[in-house]
């Protein structure tokens, strides 16, 4: 058998059975295939099957007798935390976790509700689309809409050999959405060209800021017009001690309380 993958980690690994031409792994001294190996079925079959073991407390969830395979009674959060589990140790590379194990805690922890005010309504409605499962902003689609008006703005006829000279195989390409270090990166790129223009226009230039300011001045805003209560509900945090490290105190309000207490 040939391991599918190298990197040593807790989990079994996933391997090439020559002889019928299926993956396999081998839980608990008995092998279980997942079907034809290479193929995204028999992958998604190795992690069900990886996420069932873990949840069973690291025993196998086949009968001895190999008839039936038919795993234990598993709630939801227990099959999500076990593939957490086996996703810590399966996605990893120079002994690190890799950025999937960051998206998949992101997409099975627990769904916020986003409260949009008139203003935030007004600005998103025109980039609604109509499948739902799109994202409103992707970095894909603002890296062709900047080659776009490149290409419309130059003086000279495009050559054959410079309508497309985009890499095959691209270490990095755009992604179809942005997560917090593609949105930091837009952000700066943002600011280098406003202040490009600026420049040339003599106006002054934008200070350097980060994302995460966003979020600290309008919990620091919700907590002064309303309460910890309101921001923390806005912010989605469970504890209104993790607010209280975003709102900072208004030290106007205390010092008018003092001012009538005498």
């Amino acid at each position: 058998m040939v391991s599918y993958r190298q990197n040593n980690s807790e989990c079994p690994k996933l391997s090439h059975h020559k002889g019928s031409g299926q993956g396999v792994v081998r839980l608990n001294g008995r092998d279980v295939y997942c079907g034809r190996f290479g193929t995204a079925e028999c992958l998604s079959t190795y992690h069900r099957t990886i996420a069932e073991w873990l949840a069973n407390g690291r025993r196998s969830v086949v009968p001895d007798d190999g008839a039936g395979a038919e795993p234990g009674d598993l709630t939801i959060n227990e099959l999500a935390l076990a593939y957490v589990e086996f996703a810590c140790c399966y996605y990893r590379k120079n002994g690190r976790e890799t950025s999937e194990v960051r998206d998949i805690r992101l997409s099975i922890r627990k769904a916020r509700r986003i409260y949009l005010g008139p203003s935030a309504q007004a600005v998103l409605h025109p980039l609604l689309r109509a499948e739902l499962s799109l994202h409103l902003f992707s970095p894909r689609e603002a890296m062709e809409h900047r080659l776009a008006g490149k290409r419309a703005s130059r003086k000279t006829r495009i050559q054959p050999s410079q309508r497309d000279r985009s890499k095959a195989k691209p270490k990095r390409a755009p992604g179809d959405r942005y997560d917090t270090r593609s949105y930091y990166h837009a952000v700066i790129f943002g600011i280098r060209a406003a202040n490009k223009a600026a420049e040339i226009q003599g106006r002054d230039a934008i200070p350097h800021w980060h994302p995460n300011q966003l979020r600290h001045n309008a919990a620091t805003r919700l907590r002064r017009e309303f309460d910890l209560d309101v921001a923390r509900a806005v912010l989605g945090h469970s504890s209104p001690v993790v607010t209280e490290v975003y709102a900072e105190l208004d030290e106007t309000k205390a010092a008018e309380a003092m001012e009538r207490a005498g």
